[in-house]
């Protein structure tokens, strides 16, 4: 049965080994993310993200994945902001990135093994390889060369703002 749900998921997972030095958080627990897989872009038009949810066990090992949340980028609104609409197409592939994510075990303060609960990791899928930063996509009735400028400099003004709260992955189709 393992070795079926394994080829289930594997196909859906782009393998590209990163190490990152992000640190997840809960009371007094931490632990580091030493591995991430950015999954496959999933067979739709739209981009946007998703917000996948998880423990991280004693021994570092990944339970209770579910993908909390999936929005589709649709428009701008007149202040410049991406307007999302709530679909299903990046949670299959975002749930099996996320079973593949790999963590030093958690320990507290005292250096005990414990248990995060709750952790969080975005997954952004991409039509163009731009970094995306505050949800600011760029739309493909902007991938002019013209709005691209507009598009980079109002990414440029949102990185001063920008804080690590979740950790982001960027996929690009």
């Amino acid at each position: 049965m393992n070795k079926i749900c394994f080829f289930i998921f594997f196909p859906l997972v782009f393998f590209t080994n990163f190490i990152h030095s992000f640190q997840f958080f809960n009371n007094d627990c931490q632990t580091k993310l030493v591995r991430v897989y950015e999954p496959l872009y999933p067979n739709t038009i739209y981009q946007g993200y998703s917000i996948v949810n998880f423990d991280i066990d004693t021994d570092s090992s990944i339970t209770n994945i579910k993908a909390t949340k999936s929005m589709c980028a649709t428009s701008r609104n007149d202040n410049g902001e991406i307007n999302f609409k709530t679909c299903p197409f990046f949670k299959p592939t975002s749930v099996a990135a996320a079973k593949f994510l790999k963590f030093n075990q958690p320990k507290d303060s005292s250096g005990k093994s414990c248990k995060i609960t709750n952790a969080k990791i975005k997954y952004n899928y991409s039509l163009y390889n731009f970094k995306i930063i505050n949800d600011n996509f760029l739309l493909r009735k902007e991938s002019d060369n013209d709005n691209i400028d507009i598009f980079l400099e109002m990414n440029e003004k949102n990185f001063d703002s920008y804080e690590d709260k979740i950790y982001v992955v960027n996929t690009v189709r």
